[in-house]
């Protein structure tokens, strides 16, 4: 494939939409990142409601799955569920010879079911959408026939689940829609409540590395674009831009995430006096309080408090039997725990030895770029010890004469030639290397006061003549690719550099680049 030229108008181009890709894929795992990291900090605001202490608004609740409302079945294992997702999957080999899977069918179904706890039960309208919540459920069923692998997730009578969702008194039933407006996930599981949350940790951390990478990776590609080349810019621009970026987005989501907890408290409380059950939404409307106050962590968390929730938690009044049901419900608030603690460790050394190679590299190829800028172009007769720059002719003789290329049989100075072969199929077919010849001969740079030899084993080479083509259209049928070098009218503006040897010798050796 030809090599990429960034200073050509469509490399330009090209670069500025890839800069603006990078930028709004940042934007995106920035903002989806910080949304999850937001959840997760949500759900260990939130205790577990008793089912007999709903009112209206987002609730999170556990208790036991019933048939009451009836069931659905399984299409492998003929399971009696309230909820199942399914997949068939099939072994095949590929044209290579590797073992691989591929879905053939899958799905999901659903059904209204009773959850119930110590306090009473409750619907889960869950069969309207069941697509509209996150399941997340330990597979059931696993079975292998032949070549297929036959799976089912489901929810069965008799488990134990974790719902979140919003209650609503006149349907009586808990549904999974206007969750967003609190920051909290719509999630039927049967994890505990600190697995969930450090899930969502996890997947905060990778989201918001992704976009801090792409970030760097955007201004990077930008900054040449408007001919900014010094290092220490870029260090400034990324620093800036990075620290700017976390701070905006975070502040306003931190923001958001504390009003959103405020109005779900005061949604609560003003339906103490509304309820029947009024010592039992005192404690859960207690226990809320107390969370929320146990959640100020950092002087970021304590100032939001301060300015945005703090005078919006009026304290109820308990008795003694109700606040020992709060204190019981606030201890039974399990931990969240960051999950993946080694992945995490592991993909964070990884993380900064590619940031420290990639640093090495930059200034390495920063330094090269400066030193290419500080050369003069010289003529041939102005040559001297050292590295030089020429720009000249390429010229051969019966000295050195020309090389052919393979394809054409054409006159050449270098070539690099490849035959390719698609192999694969599906996804995976690919392009593949059968033959590689590289090819290069010294030759002259001739100009108006006389030329000198090239020697051009080692250099890195950016050719001006490039080919593919194929000899057919059949897939199985290799195409070529051919770069060349031609003497004479190939390039009147070649430029070579090098360490140029004593003018008396006329030769001038390239550095190796590879």
């Amino acid at each position: 494939m030809r090599r990429f030229n960034i200073a050509s108008i469509p490399g330009r181009i090209i670069t500025a939409i890839i800069a603006v890709a990078c930028l709004a894929g940042s934007y995106y795992a920035m903002t989806t990142g910080l949304g999850k990291l937001t959840e997760a900090r949500q759900l260990e605001r939130l205790p577990e409601t008793p089912v007999g202490a709903l009112t209206t608004g987002p609730y999170v609740i556990a208790g036991e799955i019933t048939d009451q409302l009836g069931t659905l079945e399984t299409p492998y294992s003929k399971t009696e569920a309230v909820y199942y997702r399914y997949k068939l999957e099939e072994e095949y080999r590929d044209s290579d010879g590797d073992l691989r899977i591929r879905t053939l069918d899958s799905g999901a179904r659903g059904r209204n079911f009773l959850l119930r706890d110590q306090t009473g039960p409750v619907t889960v309208a869950a069969g309207g959408n069941p697509d509209a919540a996150e399941w997340i459920l330990d597979r059931t069923y696993r079975q292998q026939t032949g070549r297929r692998i036959y799976s089912e997730w489901a929810l069965v009578p008799g488990h134990t689940a974790r719902v979140i969702g919003q209650y609503s008194s006149e349907s009586t039933s808990l549904n999974f829609a206007g969750l967003e407006d609190f920051s909290l996930p719509a999630m039927v599981s049967r994890n505990t409540l600190a697995a969930d949350s450090g899930e969502r940790f996890f997947d905060a951390a990778i989201r918001i590395s992704i976009a801090t990478g792409l970030l760097a990776l955007g201004i990077a590609l930008i900054l040449p674009l408007v001919r900014i080349h010094r290092f220490w810019v870029y260090v400034l621009v990324m620093t800036f831009a990075v620290s700017g970026t976390l701070s905006v987005l975070g502040i306003n989501k931190l923001r958001q995430e504390w009003s959103a907890i405020a109005n779900l408290y005061e949604a609560r409380y003003q339906k103490i006096d509304e309820t029947s059950a009024r010592s039992l939404v005192l404690a859960d409307v207690a226990a809320l309080q107390q969370l929320i106050r146990q959640s100020t962590s950092g002087w970021l968390d304590r100032w939001m408090f301060r300015s945005v929730v703090q005078n919006r938690l009026p304290v109820p009044e308990l008795d003694e039997q109700t606040a020992s049901i709060a204190r019981s419900i606030v201890a039974s608030q399990p931990v969240g725990r960051y999950q993946h603690a080694w992945t995490s460790r592991g993909l964070a050394v990884a993380s900064i030895i590619a940031a420290l190679l990639l640093l090495w590299l930059s200034i390495r190829t920063v330094k090269f770029k400066r030193l290419i800028e500080a050369v003069p172009t010289s003529s041939t007769r102005g040559l001297s010890f050292g590295l030089s720059e020429l720009k000249a002719m390429v010229d051969v003789d019966d000295e050195h004469p020309p090389l052919r290329d393979p394809l054409k049989n054409e006159k050449c100075v270098a070539f690099d030639y490849k035959v390719e072969e698609k192999r694969g199929s599906g996804k995976n077919e690919k392009w593949r290397v059968i033959e590689h010849r590289e090819e290069r001969a010294p030759f002259w740079l001739e100009d108006s006061e006389g030329k000198v030899l090239v020697q051009p084993d080692g250099a890195k080479i950016e050719y001006p003549q490039y080919h593919s083509g194929r000899q057919a259209l059949h897939r199985s049928i290799p195409r070529y690719l051919r770069e060349r070098l031609l003497p004479g009218l190939c390039r009147p503006g070649s430029r070579s550099a090098g360490p140029a040897h004593h003018p008396e010798g006329r030769s001038l050796t390239l550095p190796d680049q590879r």
